[in-house]
């Protein structure tokens, strides 16, 4: 699903004006005219805020602390008095989080406190006291909202980001409650665009490296693996760094390959043998080293690792390669290596640090032993009897609670083989306690790997009939007929099942298309 040009219900609960700068901003990242409801903190339970509430793709809430305990951060007092109040504040903060988890099935995003609009500073200096009871008070609303998988801004380096004289507007503070600045509630607004494609996780999801003056620095097959720059002080920290910030999105989740006009032998080489690297030959999920242009690379990446072309970022230091691919593979997104703004151009990745290592994990095997597939393919004399000697094996079972973080994630992500319908972990439990309703998972194992969870399908009864609600499939397991399966399995077990509500795409015409003629 493509959140831009989507129109949004948001709710903003807080004790500050923010109105007259964040509708503008929000409209104009998300690209729609959204709704949005601004409700007062005090009162926000009444009846009529709750329905509003109940109708919002997601919650803001916005608290000043200032506004909370007036003169609260100017006030050195003694630790049990600022004890006493950091209770206080903390308790209000659970009793508002608390009421709403059980009001609303939104995802809800909190704006942390902040301390920097502090006059004491001017007559004491920049030290820390208070006992640092911003930062406390913080970390405890992050390890409460953890539980449920919300989540908490860092509004504190927001506004390092632009610095205090640029984030708070005396005037607004006293004509209008409104202590902000527009610079700094549209990196607020930006950071809920982030957090909401964090939330749809319909993104890029492979990266395909270059490697000469990307990985490392220099020229492989120039300067031989002794000489070229990679190292943990000097010009070569630069590549080291780089690497392990790779590795990071690794362990997120991100696939990671090598696209590069090198020998193999040499470059495989750097991978195992070379002390200074971080990234090793196990976290590369496909080679394409040869002296094939970089778009043909790019494409075998694809059809190796079954995924399609608009989910892969593709990096290097040449202009010429990446205008190369742009142009004939404008699917792809080409970036430019540069030493000042990688990482800020990797932004478009939208990763959560919600994620389950196994998961992760049982993925990345799955990518890597597509090699192992590829091969298979290549020798066996029929695409049937390639499907036959992969001795693929499929178990659907009634989805327990330790799976719907993984349904949730694939309702998300499939985009192919989907009815259309993305649900949140919340909103998979609603339909769980939804009398009538079943939800099943599907782990496909074979020869090489368990692919673990790879599809999931929902069937809710009413009146005696049978609804196909979700049903999902990873397009890692696409072109073995477990499509098929699954339609066969939903038709014998649920008699006369209708397919209704689907959302339609240019990618998911086919499967809906196949469900309506084989279940309707």
């Amino acid at each position: 699903m493509d959140i831009q040009g989507k129109d949004l219900n948001i709710s903003v609960i807080s004790n500050i004006t923010i109105e007259h700068f964040f509708g503008m901003h929000i409209n104009s990242l998300f690209d729609t005219s959204s709704e949005i409801n601004y409700i007062p903190s005090n009162g926000c339970f009444e009846n009529r805020h709750i329905e509003v509430m109940q109708k919002s793709d997601l919650i803001l809430v916005w608290l000043n602390i200032r506004k909370l305990s007036p003169g609260i951060l100017s006030n050195i007092g003694f630790k049990d008095e600022l004890q006493i109040v950091y209770k206080d504040i903390l308790e209000y903060v659970k009793v508002i989080y608390l009421k709403l988890r059980n009001e609303v099935n939104s995802k809800i995003i909190w704006m942390g406190f902040e301390d920097y609009f502090d006059f004491l500073q001017e007559v004491v200096g920049n030290i820390l006291h208070n006992y640092n009871f911003i930062d406390r008070l913080n970390q405890e609303i992050k390890d409460l909202l953890s539980e449920t998988s919300d989540i908490v801004i860092d509004l504190k380096r927001l506004i390092s980001y632009i610095g205090t004289r640029d984030a708070y507007d005396t005037k607004g503070l006293y004509r209008w409650n409104s202590p902000y600045t527009s610079d700094l509630i549209y990196l607020a607004a930006k950071e809920i665009f982030k957090q909401f494609r964090i939330l749809k996780r319909n993104e890029k999801k492979c990266i395909v490296l270059d490697c000469d003056n990307v990985l490392w620095g220099g020229i492989l097959s120039e300067d031989g693996i002794e000489n070229i720059s990679l190292a943990s002080n000097g010009p070569g920290q630069f590549f080291q760094d780089f690497q392990r910030f790779l590795l990071t999105l690794h362990t997120l989740g991100i696939i990671l390959t090598v696209s590069s006009k090198n020998d193999l032998s040499d470059v495989l080489k750097v991978f195992n043998s070379h002390s200074e690297m971080i990234l090793r030959e196990e976290h590369i999920a496909s080679f394409q080293v040869n002296w094939n242009n970089k778009a043909e690379q790019i494409q075998l990446i694809a059809v190796v690792l079954n995924i399609s072309l608009d989910s892969i970022v593709f990096i290097d230091d040449s202009i010429f390669e990446v205008e190369s691919v742009n142009s004939i593979l404008p699917d792809v997104k080409a970036v430019l290596f540069k030493k000042e703004n990688i990482y800020s151009s990797l932004s478009l990745f939208n990763l959560s640090l919600d994620f389950d290592a196994n998961l992760i994990a049982i993925r990345n095997n799955t990518y890597q032993s597509n090699v192992h597939r590829t091969v298979l393919k290549e020798k066996t004399a029929s695409y049937e009897e390639y499907l036959n000697a992969l001795d693929t094996k499929i178990n659907i079972h009634i989805a327990d609670d330790l799976e719907y973080y993984r349904i949730s994630e694939l309702s998300q992500r499939a985009n192919k083989c989907t009815v259309g319908k993305r649900y949140t972990v919340s909103e998979i439990k609603e339909k769980i306690s939804t009398k009538g309703y079943k939800l099943y998972a599907v782990d496909v194992s074979d020869k090489f790997s368990d692919l673990g969870l790879v599809g999931a399908f929902g069937v809710i009864q009413l009146s005696g009939i049978y609804y196909l609600d979700l049903f999902c499939l990873s397009c890692r397991v696409l072109g073995r007929n477990i499509e098929n399966q699954l339609i066969s399995y939903v038709k014998t077990n649920f008699k006369d099942i209708k397919v209704e509500s689907c959302i339609r795409t240019q990618k998911n015409d086919g499967l809906i298309d196949l469900l309506l003629l084989h279940l309707n």
